[in-house]
C-alpha cells in the first residue's frame, strides 16, 4: 500500500512539473528561446543543455535565477530580461565563458558581490531596476566593456570603477548622482559617456579630460564642463546637451 502512494505523489509530480518539451520554443543549435512564455520558473531540464551558448528568457513571470544556472558551462550570454527578479544567482560567476548578462526590466537592488568575478564577462546591462550604488568590487571586472546603469535609482559611484580598464561604454542616465569620482580618468579606453538626468550633478571632475579616446558625452545643460574639455570637442569630442 505505501508503495502505491509513493508511485502516485511520484507520478503526480512529475505531471505537475513544466519542461521544456511542453513548450513551445525555440532551440536553433546552441541558443535556447523561451521568451515570452508566461513561465514562472525555469523548466529544470534547461539545465541540462550543457551546450548551450545563448539563454534567452525575456518577458516571463520569473522571480529567480535557481543556483542550477552553473551547470552551463558553455553559457556565454544571459538575456532575462522583462521578470521579476530581484536577485541574480551568486554561480553567474562559476560559469567560465559568460560573455553578456541582460537583466532590464527587473527588480533588483543590490548586486551580489560575487558577480565581480565573473572572468569573462564583457557587457552588463541593468537598466529599469532598482539598483542604488555602483559597489566596490566593479573594478575586479578586467574585461568589462559596456556597462549600462539608466533608470535606476544610484546616487554613489565607487572609486573602483576607475580600474575597468577595457569599458568603453558608460551609461548612467536617469539616475540620483551628486558627484562623480575622479577615477573616470583612468578609463583609458572611454568613447561614450552618458549622464544625461542623472541627478543633481552640476560638476564633472577635471580628470576627464584624461579621456582620449571620449568621442561621446551626454549631459545635462546645467552641468559645468571642465574648460580642457573644450578642446577635445574641437577635434573629436561630441557633447550632447539634453
Amino acid at each position: 500500500m505505501r508503495r502505491l502512494i509513493f508511485y502516485f505523489f511520484l507520478i503526480y509530480g512529475l505531471a505537475g512539473c513544466t519542461a521544456v518539451k511542453d513548450i513551445s520554443y525555440s532551440l536553433e543549435g546552441t541558443v535556447l528561446d523561451l521568451s515570452e512564455k508566461g513561465l514562472n520558473e525555469i523548466p529544470p531540464d534547461v539545465f541540462l543543455r550543457t551546450e548551450l551558448k545563448v539563454l534567452r528568457l525575456f518577458g516571463n513571470s520569473l522571480t529567480s535565477i535557481p543556483d542550477e544556472i552553473e551547470n552551463l558551462k558553455n553559457l556565454e550570454k544571459l538575456y532575462i530580461g522583462n521578470n521579476k527578479i530581484s536577485v541574480l544567482p551568486a554561480t553567474l560567476c562559476k560559469l567560465p565563458k559568460l560573455r553578456v548578462i541582460s537583466a532590464q526590466y527587473n527588480q533588483i537592488k543590490v548586486l551580489p558581490e560575487s558577480l565581480g568575478t565573473c572572468p569573462t564577462l564583457e557587457e552588463l546591462y541593468l537598466n529599469h531596476n532598482n539598483i542604488e550604488s555602483i559597489p566596490a568590487w566593479i573594478g575586479r571586472l578586467k574585461t568589462l566593456k559596456n556597462l549600462s546603469l539608466e533608470y535606476n535609482a544610484i546616487s554613489s559611484v565607487s572609486e573602483s570603477i576607475g580600474y575597468c580598464e577595457n569599458l568603453e561604454f558608460l551609461s548612467l542616465n536617469r539616475n540620483y548622482l551628486s558627484s562623480l569620482p575622479s577615477t573616470l580618468g583612468l578609463l583609458k579606453n572611454l568613447k561614450e559617456l552618458r549622464l544625461s538626468n542623472s541627478g543633481a550633478l552640476l560638476n564633472l571632475p577635471e580628470t576627464i579630460c584624461d579621456l582620449r579616446q571620449l568621442e561621446i558625452l551626454q549631459i545635462d545643460g546645467g552641468v559645468v564642463v571642465p574648460t580642457c574639455l573644450l578642446t577635445l570637442q574641437v577635434n573629436r569630442l561630441k557633447i550632447i546637451m539634453d
